[in-house]
């Protein structure tokens, strides 16, 4: 793949961007360590943030945060998962997007839902350790829910958990509502299985998934090498990678190194012509700092 890879905006206020989705002229944004949700105005260059929960903060301590992972557009809302490393990051989070154009995007009913007992299905499915569930991107098509799994952990096993049926509609049916709002499962019973993937390894370790989205019948999707055997505990950047695969075999059909240095967390489709495609990209720094490039990425087409 020819690419061109550049800075595209600076936006102060937030640190360790993990997630972004585009939506004209808005960037919604999530942060590692963060419980809110952003959104930056691309045309004033104004950062306005949403609290998800009552005591909402931009810096959470590590053992604390809910490692807001993915984020998706999903009937006319914002999903935000949590990656499922820990049980405090569990969480999915619905923010309604249906009057947000009339209030630059910062309104709008937020709610809470407990993913535990999806994901430990997850752990059951792959054979996963308690610690080694780390979910990176989200993809919805056709009542069908892709989650990719980076394999940061002991296993290293990268792969997409595939679950038939409408995870979110499934929450609210089957669930108690908890005083605060938040919604607990009873019951979740989707047909789930795991799709493993090899993905490139640098200097014996292997790179991981950190986000994914879907071009037509294309999964575009991020990973990243980092030199750590561990889903909680950070590590040496050692490369990021943009790649591709077929939405219905799920066969990788490229991959391709854009950096040495940067640990890119998200990926957004920005513009697309015949000839070309644009991504914008977020990166998580694994610092305190709030601060933080987006860059644009440009693949060529044939």
């Amino acid at each position: 793949m020819q690419f061109i890879l550049k800075a595209f905006q600076e936006v102060e206020g937030l640190g360790a961007a993990s997630g972004l989705v585009y939506q004209h002229p808005r960037l919604y944004l999530i942060s590692d360590y963060s419980s809110y949700l952003y959104c930056y105005e691309l045309e004033q260059g104004q950062l306005n943030k949403i609290a998800l929960f009552a005591d909402s903060r931009d810096f959470i301590p590590k053992p604390e945060k809910f490692d807001f992972e993915a984020i998706l557009e999903y009937d006319n809302a914002l999903l935000l998962l949590g990656s499922g490393s820990t049980p405090r990051r569990n969480a999915l989070v619905r923010h309604d997007l249906s009057d947000s154009k009339a209030n630059q995007g910062s309104s709008g009913v937020t709610r809470q839902y407990d993913l535990s007992a999806l994901y430990e299905k997850f752990r059951q499915t792959a054979q996963l350790n308690d610690d080694e569930l780390n979910i990176e991107g989200a993809i919805y098509h056709q009542s069908q829910w892709l989650l990719f799994q980076r394999g940061n952990g002991t296993q290293a096993q990268n792969g997409i958990f595939i679950v038939q049926g409408n995870i979110v509609q499934d929450l609210i049916l089957s669930g108690d509502v908890r005083p605060d709002g938040s919604i607990q499962p009873n019951n979740i019973v989707q047909a789930i299985e795991f799709v493993p993937l090899q993905l490139p390894v640098v200097n014996q370790v292997s790179s991981g998934f950190t986000d994914a989205i879907l071009v037509g019948e294309t999964i575009y999707f991020l990973a990243t090498a980092e030199n750590s055997s561990s889903t909680y505990d950070d590590g040496e950047v050692l490369g990021s990678y943009i790649g591709y695969m077929d939405l219905n075999t799920k066969t990788i059909q490229d991959v391709q190194l854009i950096s040495t240095c940067h640990k890119f967390e998200g990926l957004a489709l920005y513009q697309q012509t015949p000839h070309k495609l644009e991504f914008l990209l977020c990166e998580d720094n694994d610092t305190e700092q709030l601060s933080t490039t987006i860059y644009k990425l440009t693949l060529a087409q044939d």
